[in-house]
Order: structure tokens, then sequence, then C-alpha cells
């Protein structure tokens, strides 16, 4: 890479990381029963995808959004996906060996913990609660179940059968406040700023290198898990 590239990659993490994403509030409340793909996500922006390290656009598209109100975030993918691949069921399975996506979310920026949770298209969960980066391995902090997290997928096609071209796949996901417990009940208010990394596996016959990657944030390292690189995201009636 030579130095005008990796200047104007600067410029861009420069840019996306003074940028907070705007998380508004929803105007569609949200009811035991109802399905979260009735909220109103189309009066809200997506949240762009990168490749990491490069800051390319990604060869699958991906549509990302989030809501919130006074007791869940919300986020919703839905994605482009030729190839989908999942077939693993068990909830804390390595899903990230096969297609998935990701939501990793720290309100606190001055505190080491976050949360991984991840969805296949299938709608297998991966959830953790990692309290210091680095300090146990995955299958430790995954012991930690969210057994109030609601979730919604839907496939547009035949997975693990790469003779037939899919479209894509949709994952919604309410996560209730207070199942989060380094919140300690405190609840978001407008103004507030968490910082957060959505993201995506994708694996596919059509795909060049067989595996993309792609992230909310501006990574300069291919790993999701690098918190210094993720973007805020902003609280907003």
């Amino acid at each position: 890479m030579n130095a005008s590239n990796t200047n104007a990659l600067l410029v861009k993490r420069r840019e996306l990381i003074s940028r907070p994403h705007a998380v508004r509030r929803t105007r569609t409340a949200f009811t035991p029963g109802q399905s979260l793909r009735e909220l109103d996500w189309v009066r809200v922006d997506p949240v762009p995808l990168f490749v990491p390290v490069t800051l390319e656009k990604p060869l699958s598209r991906s549509d990302v959004r989030l809501l919130w109100d006074s007791q869940a975030l919300y986020i919703r993918f839905e994605v482009e996906d030729r190839d989908i691949v999942a077939t693993l069921t068990e909830r804390d399975a390595p899903v990230w060996e096969e297609d998935v996506v990701e939501m990793f979310l720290k309100p606190y920026a001055d505190e080491s913990d976050y949360y991984e949770i991840n969805v296949s298209p299938r709608g297998t969960l991966y959830d953790s609660w990692i309290v210091k980066r680095g300090a146990r391995a995955h299958k430790v902090w995954s012991r930690w179940n969210n057994e109030d997290i609601l979730l919604e997928t839907e496939i547009r096609g035949q997975p693990n059968d790469w003779t037939v071209q899919d479209e894509g796949y949709t994952v919604c996901a309410r996560i209730p406040f207070d199942s989060l417990p380094s919140l300690r009940g405190r609840l978001p208010v407008p103004g507030d700023r968490w910082s957060m990394n959505l993201a995506r596996y994708d694996y596919s016959v059509h795909l060049p290198l067989g595996r993309e990657l792609s992230a909310s944030s501006p990574l300069e390292e291919v790993n999701f898990h690098r918190f210094e690189d993720w973007r805020e995201f902003l609280f907003m009636d």
C-alpha cells in the first residue's frame, strides 16, 4: 500500500470514529407477540459496513439498522447471501465458522467488559459477556446466557446447498437493557453513547476468496473484538 492510500485510509477512519451513528427511538410501541419486523425500520438510516483494514465496500450487501425504546435495543440485519451456510443448531456453537451476523455492545468506554451476540441465519445464538478481553477463553465467557433476548430470522433460499443460488436472510434482535448485567439497572437516555461493532461473516462459493468479513467499525486489524476501533452510537429521540 502506497503512502497516498495509507493517508486516505487514515482520513476515512478518523471521519468514522469522530462521527457517531444515531440510534433513533422507535415510534412503534413494541408489544409481546408482535413481530420485530413490524417496527419502523424504514425511517432510520442504515449503518454502513466495511471490509476490515482496507475499508472497501463489501461484495455482499448488508442493510443494518438500529432502534431503541425505554426497555430495549433493537437491531436488524437484512443481508444478501447467494450461498447460505447454516448447519449449527446448539446454543453457543462456533457460529462464526458459518454465515453469521455479530453484534458487539460496549455500554461504558471506561470499563473493560462488553457483550458479543452472534446469530446464524437459522437463529442459532452464541452470546457471551466478556468481562476482560484476553483473560479467559471464549467458552468461559459464553457460559453467560441472555435468556431474555428475542430473535426472529427469515431465510430466503435453500441453505446448505451450494448448487442452488439463494437470495439472503434477515435477523432481528430485541435486547432488553435489564438483561445486560453491567448496566446495573441504568437505562440509556438521549445523549448516551455506546461503542458497538456490527459485523458479518459471509461464506460463499460465489466469493473470490470463499469468505468475506465486514464490520461497521474502521478496524485496523482483522479482529472484530478490537474495541479501540469501534464506532460510537448515539441514543436519540
